[in-house]
Parts: structure tokens; C-alpha cells; sequence
């Protein structure tokens, strides 16, 4: 080690008199160079970073479900604001309530010491420490919980569906007439529709008048309402699953006239477990609306962060009255609110690098926090008021939905190079006697048979 040392050293004496003999212009030549080449190495990352890459895509936002995943790899996401939690207008108040109370502790600060340039603003920041990691695991938790029940409702709405479009495909593969397998269809595509619009209204309360008119304007033919079944529908508290017995009762009826195998039967036995499957999904989605998170564990949560949040600010205030009476006395000694001999223990470039690192501390982390604490009780009950940032595209997956199972329809009418299934037998013996009381059957010529 001595030897490595000894030996490095007239070359570090060398470089340093080379330095030395430089003049002023020499100096500023070289640190010109240094500093062309910081910026052409930034420019050549840059050029490979951007080029062919998917940097300025458009994220083609349609819904809550329906966007390019891939605009949001680029950094241009950043610049993406529309319906995200940037533009909700409580994260933007709690920023204005932040920075308030910021320069409120700051003011008290001036107030109340009369040198702030002597305090040491990184004591500060011990303030906040333990609490912002416990609000990250709080809020780690409660996000991913809230995704799961969201989750968990989107996978009840596609059960629904997929119960619809499995009896559908029963009947079809019973031979039963279009005609009355489009009824229970029906059915089961205003069941959704109802959820979906009972979902955000009181229960107690019922549906308000202008739903029913609206429901009254549905003239796609597998998705309306008779005047007799909309009176009926009115008396119940809650239609959507109630519907439902309709159908069962429309399978029974079937069994009975012959179109479909007999109620004692396997099969019927499988058409009515499709049909508690889909009332099994929808009381799923009701939970996710009437189940909610225990208030006490949310009230805690909320608690938690609004508190974190508070002191943040505080340590916030704190830093930037101790920072900028510092940087004021760095200038003019006299720049003192009571006049006294200022005596800072830290340089004005130390003021200006705490401020940095305590306002990416204490001022990005609280804004974070509350927009995960938002985003996580919006996405944990994506219906009703406030939900609609999460709300889900019902209306979109219906039509997709009505699509399908019309082209289900087309499909069954005609196979290709086979006749149509058909359960109910074909009544041959009716026919037969039929053409024997024709007059046509009457005549011909008659055999009579010799006496004995």
C-alpha cells in the first residue's frame, strides 16, 4: 500500500502544476468542455430514450376499464391529467389547507424567535420519520383491499353475464324456439341494467321516477319492459334480483309444455343452478355496496394520515422559517424582525439544499398520501356519489353484451350441415290422423272380400 501510494504520487503532483499553470481563460476553457460534454451525453440518452420508443402515444382514454396501457410506460403519463386524482377538487383543497398551515407555522416561527437563522432546520425532519412509514404500510393495506372488492365486483358483473349467455346456449342446445328463449335473455339483460342503476340509489327510497322513465325508453327487443311487467317490477324493492324469478318460473313452464326435459330431470336441475348463479353474482355486487369497510377501521385510517399530514406541514413550516431567515441574514445582517445579532450556524447554500430535500419530504409524501386515501374509498365502493372515478362502464358492457347474444341467435338458427336440435318430439301420429279424415284419403278403389 505504501508502494501504490508512493508511487502515485509525483503523478498527482504533476497533474496539480499542470492545473496550476493554467491562467483564468485556460480554466474556463476546460470547464467549458466539461460541461459540453454533461449536455451531449444527456442529449444522446435522451435521443435513445425517446426514439422508437412509445414516448409520445396518447393513452386513448375512453373509461375506467378501456385506455392504452402501453401511453402509460412513458413519462408523458405525467402530463395525462384527465380523470385521475390530480383534478379532484378535495386533493386540491388539501394542498391549498397544506400550504397554508405551512407559512402559518413559518409566520409563528418569525414571531415567536427572535434569531430563526440559529435554529437547525434538519432537526425537523425527526418529526415525521416513524410516521410516514407507518402511514405507507396503512395505506398499502387499504389499497389493496379496495382493489380486491373492486375486482371482486367487476368478476360478479362478467358471472352475470356469463350465467345469461349459459342458459341461452342451453336452450338453444334443447331446440327451444328463439322466440321464447329471447324472454328469459331479456329478463336477465334488465336484471343488469337495474343493478346497475338501484346500485346508486337509497334502497330504503327505492328507484326515482326518472329511472323508470328511462326504462320505459329501452326498444332494443332483448332489452325492454311491457307495461304489465314494468307495474309489476315498480312493487318491488329490489327488481333486479327478483327478476330472476321470473325466469325459473318461464323454465318451469317450459318443462311442462315439453320443450325442455321434464322438472325431475339432470338438465333442469342445471338450468336452475345457471339461474342461482347469476343471483348469486349480483348479491355479490350488492355486498360490495351495502358491506363496507368497518367505519372504525377507515375513521383510524383517515385519522392517521390527515395527523401525518398535519406534521408534515408543521416540520415544513419550521424549515422554511429557519432556511429563509438564514438566507436573509446570509444577505443583510440586519434583516431581523427584533433587531438582534444574528448568528447562523449554517451557510445559505445549506438553507437551499435542506428546503429541497425537506419540500420532496414533507410537502410530495402528504400529497401522495392523500391521494391514495381518496383513491382507495373511491375504488372500495365504485357506486354512488364520489365513485366516479371508478365507476364501472355497465352501459358500455351491455351493449357488448346485447351483441353477443343476438349473434348467439344468428348462429343457432341455421348449423352448418346439420338440422337444428330438437328436444320436444314431433307430433307424427296427429299428422297421420289428420290425413285420414281428408275426403282426399276417402277415395280409391274398395276390395271387397268374398263371403266364406
Amino acid at each position: 500500500m505504501e508502494e501504490t501510494s508512493t508511487s502515485s504520487g509525483p503523478a498527482d503532483e504533476e497533474s496539480e502544476t499542470f492545473i496550476r499553470a493554467l491562467d483564468r481563460r485556460q480554466v474556463r476553457l476546460v470547464m467549458g468542455c466539461i460541461f459540453l460534454g454533461l449536455v451531449g451525453s444527456c442529449a444522446f440518452f435522451l435521443y435513445f430514450g425517446v426514439y422508437g420508443s412509445e414516448f409520445f402515444k396518447d393513452i386513448d382514454l375512453t373509461n375506467q376499464m378501456s385506455y392504452r396501457s402501453q401511453g402509460l410506460i412513458s413519462w408523458m403519463s405525467l402530463l395525462s391529467l384527465d380523470a385521475t386524482v390530480w383534478r379532484s377538487t378535495a386533493l386540491m383543497t388539501m394542498v391549498y389547507r397544506f400550504l397554508a398551515w405551512t407559512l402559518f407555522v413559518a409566520s409563528l416561527e418569525f414571531l415567536l424567535v427572535s434569531d430563526p437563522s440559529s435554529v437547525d432546520p434538519l432537526r425537523f425532519s425527526e418529526i415525521t420519520t416513524v410516521m410516514t412509514v407507518f402511514v405507507s404500510l396503512l395505506l398499502g393495506f387499504f389499497i389493496t383491499h379496495s382493489v380486491a372488492r373492486w375486482t371482486s365486483c367487476v368478476e360478479s358483473f362478467l358471472g352475470l353475464f356469463e350465467a345469461i349467455r349459459a342458459l341461452q346456449m342451453q336452450l338453444h342446445a334443447l331446440g327451444v324456439s328463439i322466440a321464447k328463449i329471447d324472454r328469459p335473455v331479456r329478463y336477465g339483460l334488465l336484471s343488469a341494467w337495474l343493478l346497475d342503476h338501484t346500485m346508486r340509489e337509497d334502497r330504503k327510497a327505492g328507484l326515482r321516477p326518472e329511472i323508470w322513465d328511462r326504462i320505459q325508453e329501452l326498444k332494443d327487443p332483448l332489452l325492454h319492459v311491457t307495461e304489465s311487467e314494468l307495474e309489476d317490477l315498480k312493487k318491488m324493492a329490489d327488481p333486479a334480483i327478483q327478476i330472476w324469478v321470473w325466469v325459473a318460473s318461464f323454465l318451469g313452464s317450459l318443462a311442462q309444455e315439453g320443450e325442455i326435459p321434464p322438472m325431475a330431470s339432470p338438465i333442469y336441475g342445471r338450468l336452475l343452478q345457471i339461474v342461482k348463479s347469476a343471483q348469486d353474482s349480483m348479491k355479490q355486487i350488492r355486498a360490495v355496496r351495502e358491506v363496507q369497510v368497518p367505519y372504525v377501521y377507515t375513521h383510524t385510517l383517515a385519522a392517521v394520515v390527515h395527523v401525518s399530514n398535519i406534521l408534515c406541514a408543521t416540520s415544513m413550516g419550521l424549515t422554511v422559517g429557519s432556511c429563509l431567515g438564514s438566507i436573509l441574514v446570509h444577505i443583510d445582517p440586519r434583516l431581523t424582525l427584533y433587531g438582534v445579532e444574528p448568528q447562523p450556524n449554517h451557510s445559505a447554500d445549506t438553507d437551499v439544499q435542506v428546503l429541497i430535500i425537506q419540500g420532496l419530504k414533507c410537502f410530495f409524501a402528504p400529497v401522495l398520501y392523500q391521494a391514495f386515501l381518496e383513491i382507495g374509498f373511491c375504488v372500495s365502493t365504485p357506486f354512488g356519489a364520489g365513485a366516479e372515478s371508478a365507476k364501472l362502464p355497465i352501459d358500455e358492457l351491455i351493449s357488448g353484451w346485447l351483441e353477443d347474444v343476438k349473434h348467439a341467435n344468428h348462429m343457432a338458427v341455421a348449423p352448418p350441415g346439420w338440422e337444428a336440435p330438437c328436444f320436444k318430439p314431433k307430433d307424427f301420429s296427429g299428422a297421420a290422423a289428420a290425413a285420414s279424415k281428408s275426403p282426399k284419403a276417402s277415395k280409391g278403389p274398395v276390395t271387397v272380400l268374398p263371403a266364406a
